[in-house]
């Protein structure tokens, strides 16, 4: 369900290189340390492919990976990305239609908010924006900001159904 190495790198005109994750599992494979994010239910506009965000979800499988543009000898690689995907298969696809609303609803009430993450060097921030739904698909642009940063990064999220 993943694309592989070479089916990223030709998508996404770069080539790329698995920086994390990739192991299947269940819910117990995503990652967990976003919990305290303020609000916390808008971590799922944030990371939605968290442990926290399908902590009450009936998850059968689950896969999360990072990848990044592959350097190798060139110091500002062009294009220069880094993505990351998650699948997350839930018990039944009338669960999966549920919890799909239920996203979706979070999203909107998360829309203008701000999700802060604050640890003992440093804070994130995420300004969301408004959320658009096609029905199987939502969208949104976040607004990246972090200590020391001069200006806002756009950082955009989907999560499909």
């Amino acid at each position: 369900m993943l694309p592989d190495q070479t089916e990223l790198s030709e998508a996404l005109g770069s080539p790329m290189q698995a920086r994390y994750g990739g192991r299947p599992g269940g819910v117990q494979v995503l990652p967990n340390g976003m919990a305290d994010t303020s609000p916390v239910e808008c971590i799922k506009v944030h990371a939605p492919a968290m442990r926290h965000t399908y902590g009450q979800a009936p998850v059968r499988a689950a896969i999360r990976i990072t990848w990044k543009t592959e350097r190798g000898h060139m110091q500002f690689p062009t294009p220069d990305l880094r993505t990351t995907f998650g699948v997350v298969e839930l018990d039944t696809p009338d669960s999966a239609r549920s919890w799909y609303r239920r996203f979706a609803d979070d999203w909107r009430r998360c829309s203008d908010k701000t999700a802060v993450i604050d640890r003992a060097n440093y804070t994130l921030r995420y300004g969301i924006g408004r959320t658009s739904d096609a029905g199987d698909l939502l969208t949104t642009v976040l607004m990246f900001s972090g200590t020391g940063s001069s200006r806002p990064v756009p950082v955009q999220r989907a999560l499909a159904r």
